[in-house]
């Protein structure tokens, strides 16, 4: 049976107009809405058409019919346009950023905010995996006599410190020498590159200081260990109970149950980050079987080419596509630009 683009635009209707009510759509609604050249009896007709190929369905025994999850499918990949923010809402995003760019991690924090409130979505995010990122600076900071706070600041303005104690034979501009050498060391290198063997070259040029720094070596080892991984973010879980597909108190429990998930939601936004683009999951294209009745839309930030996290949207797959790509689309481009910009101005 052939898609001819009189089937093409009243799916397309069937689909807007069901994601705005939650209703399912007849005919005369399609009619008197969108297409008034048409009879209803021919829309009727066209509607039968796109239901035996699988676009629509009968939920109940009304005359409303509502998208399948490949109708959806199709809906993204063809019929809704570019996804594009507004003007002004482009440079709000981007202004926010930039002013909150000294405080990073806490940005992409606030961005599931950002993303929840402008999607109407429970939103994720996906912290700076510190495994692909690379050392920008290693500060000996001196904090009392003995004592020492080792800051590491990586390129996607990820900041790792812990304290240690300090051999008292060691002066502040000891410790400031120290800090230069480690930086010129490691900089450039990945955070997982950073252990004991990269270091024991150096060991001769800190003469009697050679066991501190070994020392501090190996305390750099664990902040990486330790902190290794990523932090994932959620946003807006009870914007849910605004979907009447979520009224009802066990659809509601299911959902909220998911989202303390946090081992899926972080494979989900790690596979984002490998794949360095937007994508599009909807219902069965989800690989976990918890997220079968959902889609995901996520999307990368970067640092230069490099992905290092990603951000995006949970919810039922009668979601407003083209707002929730447009959302993140600009949201991660505005991250990566100020990230690449602040890191090569530090």
């Amino acid at each position: 049976m052939d898609f001819s683009s009189r089937k093409l635009e009243i799916l397309k209707a069937i689909i807007g107009d069901y994601i705005e009510t939650a209703m399912p759509v007849g005919s005369r609604t399609v009619s008197r809405k969108y297409m008034p050249d048409l009879s209803s009896a021919t829309i009727r007709n066209e509607m039968s058409d796109l239901e035996h190929m699988g676009y629509l369905e009968q939920p109940h025994t009304s005359a409303g019919r509502v998208p399948s999850q490949i109708a959806y499918r199709l809906y993204v990949d063809k019929l809704m346009g570019e996804a594009v923010l507004e003007e002004v809402e482009q440079k709000a995003v981007n202004d926010y950023f930039v002013r909150h760019i000294d405080e990073m991690e806490q940005v992409v924090r606030n961005a599931a905010k950002v993303i929840s409130a402008m999607t109407n979505q429970p939103a994720i995010a996906l912290t700076p995996q510190i495994r692909r990122t690379t050392l920008k600076r290693i500060q000996l900071i001196p904090v009392s006599r003995g004592i020492a706070l080792v800051v590491i600041v990586t390129d996607a303005a990820r900041i790792k410190q812990c304290v240690m104690r300090v051999p008292p034979k060691i002066e502040d501009d000891d410790l400031d020498h120290i800090s230069k050498v480690l930086t010129e060391r490691f900089c450039g290198h990945g955070l997982s590159d950073v252990d004991v063997r990269m270091a024991k070259g150096l060991v001769k040029e800190f003469g009697d200081y050679g066991e501190f720094f070994e020392a501090l070596t190996e305390r750099l080892e664990d902040v990486v260990v330790q902190s290794d991984g990523s932090d994932v973010i959620l946003e807006g879980a009870t914007r849910i109970f605004d979907f009447p597909e979520y009224r009802d108190i066990e659809s509601a429990r299911r959902f909220l149950s998911l989202m303390e998930m946090k081992d899926i939601l972080q494979r989900l936004l790690v596979s984002a980050t490998k794949k360095g683009k937007t994508t599009v999951r909807i219902g069965d294209e989800n690989s976990d079987s918890s997220l079968k009745n959902l889609s995901v839309v996520t999307s990368t930030y970067r640092v230069g080419k490099r992905p290092i996290g990603a951000v995006g949207v949970i919810g039922p797959v009668r979601m407003d596509y083209n707002r929730a790509i447009g959302v993140l689309r600009q949201i991660s481009s505005s991250l990566s630009d100020v990230m690449t910009q602040y890191m090569s101005e530090n």
